[in-house]
Order: C-alpha cells, then sequence, then structure tokens
C-alpha cells in the first residue's frame, strides 16, 4: 500500500487528511514542519507527498525545493491561496498538482490516486519497452530513464509523461486541453489551465531549450506545442 507524508503545522488538518487516507487503506506519515518534512522525505521514502504552503518555520515553497534536491516524489501543495501566481510559482518549483483549502474528502482522494497513478506509471516497467529518440534525446520506456546527449536528466513523473507524450507525437502540434486529458486525466477540471505551461517550462529548463529559438519544443502560437524532429 503507497505511503503519503503529510506536511501541515496545523494539527486539526494532519489529522483530518490522516483520517481520509487511512479510511482508505493508505499508510500516512505526519509533519508539522519543513524540517520534519525533509526529514521523513528522506528516511521514510514516501510514494507522495501532501504539502502545506503556510508554514512559520518554512514555507511549502522552500520545503520543495529542498526536497527536490534529493528526490522526484510526487508533491500535491495544500493552500489557502487560490490565486493563479501562487498555483503557478507551486509548479514551476515541481508540484504535480495544487489544492485549495477547504477541501472535500472526495477532491482530496482524488488528486492523491490521480498523482499516484502518474508515479506508478513512472517507475513501473512499460510494456513495449523500447527507446524513444528525438534528435540527441532518449526515451528509455522500459527503465523509464531519460538521456540527453548520452547523459541522464533527473525528471519528475508528470515531465516524464509529458516529453514521453510530445516524442510519441514528434512533429504534431498537440494543443493544451489534450495534454492535459493525456496527462492528468479525470479531476482536471478544477485543476489551474496553466499546469501544461508550467511544465513545459521546466521541461525546457533542463533540456537546456530556448523557447525563442527553440531546438526540441516549440510553441505553436494560439494552438499548443510541438516536439521537433
Amino acid at each position: 500500500m503507497s505511503k503519503i507524508l503529510v506536511v501541515d503545522d496545523d494539527f486539526s488538518t494532519r489529522q483530518l487528511v490522516r483520517k481520509a487516507l487511512q479510511k482508505h487503506h493508505y499508510v500516512v506519515i505526519t509533519a508539522a514542519n519543513g524540517a520534519e518534512a525533509r526529514t521523513k522525505a528522506s528516511v521514510e521514502r514516501p510514494d507522495l507527498i501532501i504539502l502545506d504552503i503556510e508554514m512559520p518555520d518554512q514555507d511549502g515553497f522552500e520545503v520543495i525545493q529542498q526536497i527536490r534536491r534529493f528526490s522526484v516524489v510526487p508533491v500535491i501543495f495544500l493552500s489557502v491561496r487560490s490565486e493563479d501566481i501562487d498555483v503557478v510559482l507551486g509548479l514551476k518549483l515541481g508540484a504535480d498538482d495544487y489544492i485549495t483549502k477547504p477541501f472535500s474528502e472526495a477532491v482530496l482522494l482524488a488528486r492523491v490516486e490521480a498523482a499516484l497513478r502518474r508515479a506508478e506509471k513512472f517507475s513501473s516497467k512499460e510494456a513495449e519497452g523500447r527507446v524513444i529518440r528525438v534528435q540527441d534525446i532518449e526515451i528509455d520506456t522500459e527503465a523509464c530513464e531519460v538521456r540527453l546527449s548520452g547523459k541522464p536528466i533527473k525528471l519528475t513523473a508528470t515531465e516524464y509523461k509529458i516529453l514521453k507524450y510530445l516524442a510519441e507525437n514528434s512533429g504534431r502540434v498537440l494543443d493544451r486541453d489534450r495534454i492535459l486529458d493525456q496527462i492528468w486525466g479525470d479531476g482536471i477540471e478544477s485543476f489551474c489551465s496553466r499546469a501544461v505551461d508550467v511544465h513545459i517550462g521546466r521541461l525546457r529548463r533542463k533540456l537546456g531549450d530556448d523557447p525563442e529559438n527553440p531546438r526540441y519544443i516549440a510553441t505553436v502560437p494560439g494552438m499548443g506545442y510541438k516536439m521537433l524532429r
């Protein structure tokens, strides 16, 4: 059963989330601050982290940057902040999803299940066991590894799935709605409309790609994105 780390300085929120997840047989560990979260993320190696943004010692934005130095574990942010600027910042820093407070148990569970499904597909061996090559990018779909000019690059599960989807359709324009549906699937209605743009931006940085003069991923104005052959 999947192990989930819940990080929130508010005891009642930790208990609420913990009980909701345990009812569905998840193993839940908790942390009340950033330092405790970093330690448990490193030692316990959870399958998913649910991370509050507003914490007194370090906010969630700082914590995720520290966790991303040693782990690509999926992270879902919790926050009372619903403005696009906060959602986009969270995604840029490496979060996979963002839930605004207050939230229903049904929404929480749907987002958790979706994040774990993406991570499971990322970590498990894929049936086709093939290597997709686009220019000097190699995507090993069996090992779920990506190499750029022969050197491995570290991607989150969401980044990997987007890159793989673009590469499988190289030369074709894929609009944002199609990418959203392919990567996030059900429950996307309440997700940030700029999620694709933010994740593409992160991919470009890791690939060393210039959006103004792209080598790998081109923006097609008013339409979407295209992987260049």
